[in-house]
């Protein structure tokens, strides 16, 4: 089945521009083809962040990526301080309309109501890297890079770079890496962070205040640096839909428990021929080992590393269903659960989500 993608980025809590945006650009919430996608970048510096989420979070069909600012919006939560970058960066206005201008004071510190930040949490939690369909890959910044000290490369396993780079992917700026020809063959990027303007480079025709969508060989750049002019890009795509499939795995009781609860969001597993089967958007049918209860999961990303030493130091053990582990004896659980085969394979992560 085709699908009518509606693809934004960097709209930063401008929800009145969203809303005309989509409008003009024909989407219909109701009609069950269309389904809006944003590539990042939903909050800071406008100063209707609340009514961003609102819209968004009401919207019946949506793929939402994951931006930097969605990474710092999380860093704040987590850690409950507004410092002065964050203040540039407009989040102490999202910070404010979510939980009041009162709920930081002169330190930075932020008094958080359990309520809202338990729903902020849970939006940011069921965001994806990236989304692939047959002729694009929409993302934020870039897809992951490497770079050896001299030259620049696409990551090989890009889809399945750790978790830690992806978050650095997020900050990749669109015209450096097209002038380095990263490209995904046979697709084009999707992407934001740095403003369609910057197409001029690339175009001398092009004028420099141009904030229209930039196509260029390999990425069409949507971010209509819209702080500076009033409007926000979008990217209209009818794509095939991908065909999720399902994949079913055992849990141990607390495990299973763990998951059911909502502590537990990563799961570890070898990086064997079964689970490179695995794709973000199909589901896992999790079932306890003991009780045979079930649980549907989405993947919503996947994440390879050389061992389950690296890939513990990627998450915090509560994630891991861990709560009260440190990363060495996560590892020797691994280790004891795997026995001589912990040795020969690479070590994957799945993130995963509600379905």
């Amino acid at each position: 089945m085709n699908r009518k993608y509606f693809a934004v980025s960097d709209v930063h809590g401008h929800a009145a521009l969203l809303q005309e945006a989509l409008r003009e650009a024909g989407f219909d919430r109701e009609n069950e083809n269309h389904v809006f996608l944003s590539c990042g970048d939903l909050f800071d510096r406008g100063r209707e962040n609340r009514a961003v989420y609102e819209f968004v979070k009401s919207l019946p069909r949506k793929i939402l990526l994951r931006g930097n600012h969605e990474d710092l919006l999380e860093d704040v939560l987590e850690s409950g301080r507004i410092t002065v970058d964050d203040v540039y960066n407009g989040l102490s206005l999202t910070v404010g309309e979510f939980f009041g201008k009162e709920s930081i004071d002169r330190s930075g510190l932020v008094s958080f109501q359990a309520e809202v930040l338990a729903e902020l949490r849970a939006f940011l939690s069921e965001m994806l890297d990236y989304y692939e369909t047959e002729h694009f890959v929409f993302t934020h910044g870039w897809i992951p890079t490497l770079y050896d000290g001299k030259d620049c490369s696409l990551w090989q396993d890009w889809r399945v770079a750790p978790y830690s780079i992806w978050g650095e992917a997020r900050y990749s700026e669109w015209q450096a890496q097209v002038r380095r020809k990263l490209f995904v063959p046979g697709k084009t990027i999707v992407c934001g962070h740095r403003p369609a303007a910057f197409g001029a480079y690339f175009d001398p025709a092009r004028d420099r205040e141009d904030s229209r969508i930039f196509y260029g060989e390999g990425v069409a750049a949507i971010d209509a640096w819209t702080i500076r002019s009033g409007k926000i890009n979008v990217l209209v795509a009818e794509e095939p839909e991908p065909v999720p499939q399902n994949h079913s795995m055992k849990l141990q009781a607390a495990h299973f428990d763990a998951v059911k609860n909502g502590g537990k969001k990563i799961e570890m597993r070898l990086w064997d021929e079964k689970r490179q089967r695995l794709r973000p958007g199909d589901s896992i049918t999790f079932q306890n080992e003991e009780t045979g209860e079930r649980l549907l999961k989405k993947i919503l990303g996947l994440y390879l590393y050389d061992d389950f030493e690296a890939l513990a130091s990627d998450f915090s053990p509560d994630l891991l269903g861990f709560p009260d582990r440190e990363i060495n004896q996560i590892v020797a659980f691994m280790g004891k659960l795997y026995g001589e085969r912990v040795e020969t394979k690479k070590a994957l992560a799945i993130r995963f989500g509600n379905e």
